[in-house]
């Protein structure tokens, strides 16, 4: 027990200075890996070789095999050890006629999957992966935050009818952030199939209502399919004028469908993972294209040829891709899911997710017991306690920071 209040000890007193960066991409791989154009492992390999990505969030998945290719082949040549996650077909509308499913390919050499759920909703899931990072001081220190992250694909098309669809799947998908604890950090991306800012489904993802916060990172409100919206370099579909064999959208470049939003505290400097300030860009997009292939839009020099070729024939959307970086001094959140506070953040009483039947101490930062219970239950008082920053130490295992406030 000693070891591991001297360990959270030193990383209040002291901190650690190191900051990791990782990438994210979320990617509607139309039809993958079948459709009018089998495979195309190679192709989306280029793409993925440019981007570098640690985490790839996937929409139009039709089959497990595609899945683990897209692992297995199209990521081979990346630094790390890329795994897939566990297949999951469609839940909340099995009987569908075109069943498309999401899931996200991760690094697991920096990123460790701890948990996996499938959010049912009336029309399509929402997959929810919970993920840490893999801290060279995880072993000695006992402490990690966790990061959820979400992918979906909203229904399409225009219409009073579709966008009701849409707004009940993100009802659904509200109500589960409810569930999740306060402090939690959470990335959600996909297919939203959204052509304005004033679409219900859009507003209530962003509503302060949410238990959860959630936030554009780019923040530009509109109407995205309209010719006059002005900074067409956020449209990501679709990249052709005329359907590739049949397959896919044409039309060229003008509507914004994919996205990815962050909880507020990702943005706002209060969670240990962090958005990258101008990082979120559609790869390929130079802001010049609309109604054309983006094979047309040149000179494009934000991407090699042989990328913007791979672009193209790839899928009918573009990827969209932002930055995160982790500051490890603020990793402080969460231990281990089972045995957990449900916040950090407290009043009067500590709570836990379950049961606990463990000897219980609260240090003060500068190493003072202040505090030695056995626990047989969920909570504890704590309201002798005056405001400030705590060290929980639960049993002889695990130990974390909490604040009264």
């Amino acid at each position: 027990m000693k070891r591991i209040l001297c360990s959270a000890l030193m990383l209040v007193a002291v901190g650690i200075n190191a900051q990791e960066f990782f990438t994210v991409m979320n990617y509607n791989v139309l039809n993958f890996p079948t459709g009018s154009m089998e495979n195309r492992q190679d192709t989306l390999k280029k793409i993925i070789d440019f981007v570098e990505p640690d985490f790839i969030l996937l929409q139009e998945l039709k089959s497990e095999a595609g899945l683990i290719s897209i692992a297995e082949e199209s990521c081979v040549d990346l630094e790390g050890e890329y795994r897939a996650a566990t297949w999951e077909t469609l839940q909340s509308n099995p009987n569908s006629g075109w069943p498309l499913q999401q899931n996200i390919v991760y690094n697991a050499e920096r990123f460790t999957l701890y948990e996996e759920n499938v959010v049912l909703t009336s029309y399509r899931d929402f997959n929810e992966f919970i993920f840490y990072f893999n801290s060279e001081e995880l072993e000695s220190q006992q402490d990690t935050a966790f990061l959820y992250v979400y992918t979906t694909h909203l229904k399409s098309s225009q219409g009073e009818d579709n966008e009701q669809l849409r707004l009940e799947m993100v009802e659904y998908f509200a109500a589960h952030l409810a569930t999740l604890p306060l402090d939690a950090q959470v990335i959600i991306g996909g297919d939203f199939n959204l052509y304005n800012s004033d679409e219900p489904a859009y507003q209530l993802l962003l509503s302060e209502d949410n238990a959860i916060q959630l936030e554009d990172p780019i923040d530009m409100p509109g109407d995205w399919h309209s010719s006059g919206y002005p900074d067409k370099s956020i449209l990501t579909q679709s990249t052709r004028t005329s359907t590739i064999f049949g397959d896919g959208a044409g039309g060229g470049l003008d509507d914004r469908f994919d996205f990815m939003l962050c909880s507020e505290n990702m943005l706002d400097g209060s969670a240990g993972y962090q958005y990258v300030n101008n990082s979120y860009y559609s790869l390929g997009n130079n802001g010049t294209c609309y109604n054309e292939n983006i094979t047309d839009c040149m000179p494009n020099f934000s991407v090699p040829s042989s990328v913007m070729n791979a672009l193209y024939y790839m899928s009918d959307h573009l990827p969209v891709i932002m930055q995160l970086q982790l500051d490890q001094t603020s990793s402080i959140s969460e231990l281990n899911k089972k045995i957990l506070l449900r916040s950090n953040m407290v009043d009067e009483i500590l709570r836990f997710n379950q049961s606990l039947n463990e000897t219980v101490e609260v240090y003060s930062v500068t190493g003072k017991k202040l505090l030695q219970r056995q626990l047989n239950g969920k909570s504890i008082n704590i309201s002798d306690l005056s405001s400030g920053s705590y060290i929980l130490v639960i049993g002889e295992e695990t130990s974390l920071k909490f604040i009264k406030l």
